[in-house]
């Protein structure tokens, strides 16, 4: 015991000595003023002073022990190899966030006390400009934690048949690690082995439409180590974006909360996995059946993901807004019984591999044909999952439909008399989007379809022909007032009308 002892003494001299080092105590519980009655060049006060108006003076301690405590200040330049490093091994950025230390020249050298001011203010600079970028709507990553517990699953109806897994243990080990401090290179390649992280991975490589280079396990191992590693310079790195290490530098710096959030959801996976399925039982039978799992892991830039084993959650992404997560895992687990309800209808067997389109659209003989359904049964199977799911407040259908209406004209121009489908590719990608126009026209005609019909007539439509979707909303949209807005021209109709008579 005193052995321990006498080593904690060691590391402790040696941190105050680094704070101290410059002729100011970075390590102690410096006030601004202090700070800057330590110099009297007007350049340096300037730069003070905007750390103070950019940083709370906990963030701002944090940072200058980091820069002070640096074995070498030029190791501050390494910063550049870190960024590429992590670029090259999948954890990029895809142009949303820029490459800030490409060049290393321009970060200020931290070997004296007014250099470190300067390198402060350089990083306090670049960090606030990621803060901005990050917090951007579009992100939808939330950055702080929110005061809401788990809430009581409100639901009248339960279906014995839908089971629900609910797996934390791959982001559990990465946090005992965290919170221990002992996170090892071995122990992450070991946790980035695990079922979770690696059907993670696969699926991020299968999706598609994540440009390359694409993290392998040998990548997400070193992104879990990094993450953990308490030098300075790692620390800073993690500071400036919790968004690096592919997320599990936000995962290292509240590794607390956290785990936290996984006790709780431990402690209460029925319940979990009930306020999930309440938002979509009602619209199933009582006699249906379906069994998954939803498994938490860490993936920079995705939400969800959903494959054959399970659904995946990013819980950095949500943190504990439990609301937005149990709205975006009920529509992955919903868009997965979509497609088992399909399978089960054209008689394909659980373990053939193929895709809904090749299912959907094989009646048709004639391409455009073929393609026009599709659009169309995207637009049903997105508009009832954004549906059944539920709505984010932020979204506005209205304007969504208006734009949805353009996009479908385009789409049919540019099969039946321009003929050209990669004008067709293009507003699949404007219209598909999350909250997306072409979501919105499906979301629309869901809304009033329940409306009219009741619950029931979701599965109904889900089972059968999906032009059924349209042609029963077009009855509907025939008793508008001339101040609604219609979803469809006569062109659109007739032309949805002649394909489902060659059924």
């Amino acid at each position: 015991m005193k052995h321990r002892s006498f080593v904690l003494l060691i590391i402790l001299i040696g941190f105050s000595a680094c704070g101290n080092r410059y002729g100011f105590d970075f390590n102690s519980d410096w006030a601004w003023d202090l700070l800057k009655k330590h110099s009297t060049d007007k350049k340096v006060i300037e730069q003070i002073n905007n750390i103070e108006n950019s940083l709370s003076i906990q963030d701002a301690h944090f940072l200058f022990l980091q820069i002070s405590s640096l074995k070498n200040p030029l190791d501050i330049k390494h910063l550049s190899q870190i960024e590429s490093d992590q670029n090259k091994s999948g954890g990029g950025y895809y142009g949303f966030l820029p490459k800030y230390f490409q060049n290393p020249d321009p970060i200020p050298v931290p070997d004296n006390f007014n250099n470190i001011i300067a390198c402060a203010d350089y990083l306090t600079e670049i960090k606030n400009h990621i803060d901005k970028i990050t917090t951007r709507p579009n992100f939808q990553y939330n950055r702080t934690f929110l005061k809401r517990d788990l809430s009581a699953a409100n639901t009248d109806k339960i279906i014995p048949g839908i089971q629900i897994d609910v797996n934390t243990d791959a982001v559990m080990d990465v946090l005992k690690h965290y919170i221990d401090q002992d996170m090892t290179m071995e122990l992450a390649l070991n946790i980035a082995n695990h079922t979770s992280f690696q059907v993670m991975l696969k699926n991020r490589k299968e999706i598609g439409y994540i440009p390359e280079p694409l993290p392998k396990t040998d990548d997400l191992a070193m992104f879990i180590y990094s993450a953990g590693n308490s030098d300075p310079l790692s620390k800073i790195w993690k500071w400036l974006n919790p968004w690096n290490c592919f997320g599990f530098a936000d995962l290292y710096l509240n590794a607390s909360k956290y785990y936290e959030i996984c006790l709780e959801i431990n402690k209460n996976k029925e319940q979990f996995a009930a306020n999930i399925l309440a938002r979509f039982v009602k619209y199933l039978p009582e006699d249906f059946e379906y069994r998954d799992k939803i498994d938490l892991g860490v993936n920079w830039g995705v939400l969800t993901w959903g494959t054959d084993t399970q659904v995946g959650l990013n819980i950095v992404q949500f943190k504990n807004d439990y609301s937005s997560i149990y709205r975006y895992t009920s529509g992955q687990l919903f868009r997965k019984m979509q497609t088992q309800i399909l399978r089960k209808e054209y008689g394909v067997k659980s373990d053939e591999n193929i895709q809904i389109n090749d299912i959907v659209g094989r009646r048709f003989g004639n391409i455009y044909d073929k393609i026009f359904y599709e659009v169309f049964t995207q637009i049903l199977l997105d508009g009832t999952t954004a549906y059944v799911s539920g709505k984010d407040k932020s979204w506005i259908i209205v304007d969504g439909n208006k734009y949805g209406k353009d996009l479908l004209n385009q789409i049919y121009f540019s099969l039946y008399e321009d003929v050209n489908i990669k004008t067709v590719e293009y507003c699949e990608s404007e219209g598909f989007g999350t909250n997306g126009p072409l979501v919105s026209i499906g979301y629309r005609i869901t809304q009033e379809l329940v409306k009219k019909y009741g619950n029931d007539i979701i599965y109904e439509i889900l089972k059968d022909s999906y032009f059924d979707f349209y042609l029963k909303y077009f009855e509907i949209e025939k008793e508008f007032s001339k101040r609604q807005i219609k979803l469809f021209d006569s062109k659109i109709i007739e032309k949805i009308i002649y394909l489902n008579s060659l059924k």
